[in-house]
């Protein structure tokens, strides 16, 4: 995807930058911690060149807005339409807690992810609350280990769609950007 000349052009230009620019300033200013790394823990350098990405394939690697693999996000039109979304999954807070997170930061849909028996006993906690705080109109939807026979109950308290295990990525993509 790259001219190779231009992948390795910048190689003595990065040379004399860290022993000119980078080096008195990391003297000078140090670094606020030792290792800087990603949510999951992959390391993040200082610099990075076009040699970094020699192997980048566009459609592969980043995609299009509202296609796979979703880099960009979920929606056609990215986040020029609607600031990033605050979701939280049962199991990681109490009902109380994922109810005030959704209502503090105004989340368009809240996503339940049940992986245990407790779908029937969680969910109603949370949709009783969304209520008692003027939240009913929120669009919630559970995902997980749900029983097929549970569905119609889910449905009923206000859930508004179900994606069980064995539930497509494109079925809930087209679900959320309806």
């Amino acid at each position: 995807m790259f001219d190779k000349d231009k992948i390795e052009s910048p190689a003595e230009k990065q040379e004399e930058w860290e022993e000119k620019r980078e080096k008195k300033a990391l003297e000078k200013l140090g670094e606020r911690q030792n290792v800087f790394e990603t949510h999951s823990q992959i390391p993040v350098k200082r610099l990075y060149t076009p040699k970094d990405i020699q192997d980048f394939d566009y459609e592969r690697d980043a995609g299009f807005p509202g296609d796979y693999p979703f880099t960009r996000g979920i929606y056609p039109v990215g986040y020029r339409s609607r600031t990033w979304q605050a979701r939280q999954v049962c199991g990681f807070g109490t009902p109380e807690e994922i109810t005030k997170t959704a209502v503090e930061e105004d989340v368009d849909i809240l996503g339940l992810s049940f992986h245990s028996s407790t779908h029937l006993v969680e969910a109603p906690k949370i949709m009783r609350l969304l209520k008692e705080k003027g939240r009913d109109d929120l669009t919630v939807v559970v995902g997980g280990c749900i029983p097929l026979e549970d569905v119609s109950d889910l449905k009923k308290m206000g859930v508004r769609e179900v994606f069980g295990s064995g539930s497509s990525l494109d079925d809930i993509v087209d679900f959320m950007i309806q």
